[in-house]
């Protein structure tokens, strides 16, 4: 059995097939290579010998088949593109957010000249772009990136990834930006450690959005008590303060915090009565400043600490 085309060419050559009997079937594979797509015709040509029931020749046995088929062109492997991820805090009017627009490169081989922009037509979220020279093949790449929304509502955010001669990919998100809540609160306690008095500034933030360059002053009987700050505190936690005190203060104090929160400069005060007499002296160490005092039988507890404690004046 052959397989030839229409200008005699062999493709594909079968011999020793066996014998066939009456109603019996055999499947032959046959292969042929084209240098071009397009229709193609083609013959099989079946050569075989009949005999008969007595094993004598009868005659020689010689079939053509037309055979038709399309080629077509070979398929062009699948090239994979860049995935982006962006993913993104709560966002608040006026206030930084955090952006992480991550870029995970499936394919086999690195990308180059990788770019990411961020945009969105709303305000506050003004076109950003970052760069990184190269992206290994299976591996991904976290782009960090910050927006501060200046109205609420349902806003779009897209992330364009560029990379190689001209390529990109686009990812898009929403973002709804809240109204900016301020509900910040500063409170005063002093701590006796090692013969030593301590005042302590906790500030607490009961927003939603983060406190920067806390500066926090007090106040009593006409002296100043000592300035401290604190870098941030972010909302639903508060940060301590601890500054050395000369003497014990006692009656009331006003306690004041300035602070950025989103655009603006925010402000709260708190009046605080100390008492002047002290509980007890510790000698247990150094007091920690992330800690808020709790009452304990009237006295005020910071860590292994004992010390004076102040009333808040409501």
């Amino acid at each position: 059995m052959t397989l030839v085309d229409a200008d005699g060419t062999v493709h594909s050559i079968s011999d020793e097939l066996g014998t066939l009997g009456a109603g019996d079937a055999v499947t032959v594979p046959l292969q042929a290579t084209f240098e071009t797509a397009g229709a193609k015709q083609l013959t099989i040509n079946v050569r075989g010998k009949q005999y008969d029931a007595s094993g004598d020749l009868v005659k020689s046995v010689h079939i053509e088949h037309p055979v038709y088929v399309t080629v077509s062109k070979p398929a062009q492997p699948a090239k994979t593109k860049p995935q982006v991820q962006i993913q993104t805090e709560p966002a608040v009017v006026g206030a930084e957010t955090s952006v992480a627009v991550t870029v995970s490169n499936g394919a086999s081989h690195p990308i180059t000249n990788l770019s990411v922009q961020l945009l969105s037509p709303r305000p506050g979220i003004n076109n950003q772009t970052t760069i990184q020279p190269a992206l290994g093949a299976h591996n991904e790449t976290t782009f960090d990136l910050t927006i501060q929304p200046q109205v609420s509502g349902k806003q779009s955010l897209k992330a364009i990834v560029q990379y190689g001669q001209s390529k990109s990919v686009v990812a898009t998100t929403t973002i709804t930006p809240s109204p900016l809540v301020d509900k910040t609160t500063v409170y005063a306690t002093v701590v006796e450690q090692n013969g030593s008095a301590l005042l302590q500034y906790h500030v607490t933030n009961n927003g939603n959005a983060p406190l920067t360059d806390v500066f926090v002053t007090g106040e009593t009987g006409g002296t100043d008590l000592p300035a401290a700050t604190i870098e941030s505190v972010k909302p639903g936690t508060s940060e301590t303060a601890t500054v050395p005190l000369n003497g014990h203060p006692s009656g009331n104090a006003t306690i004041t915090a300035t602070y950025e929160i989103g655009t603006s400069t925010g402000e709260t005060a708190q009046t605080v009565q100390f008492d002047d007499t002290t509980i007890e002296t510790s000698n247990s160490g150094i007091v920690p400043g992330g800690l808020l005092p709790f009452l304990i039988g009237g006295v005020f507890v910071v860590g292994s600490c004992l010390g004076y404690f102040g009333r808040r004046l409501e």
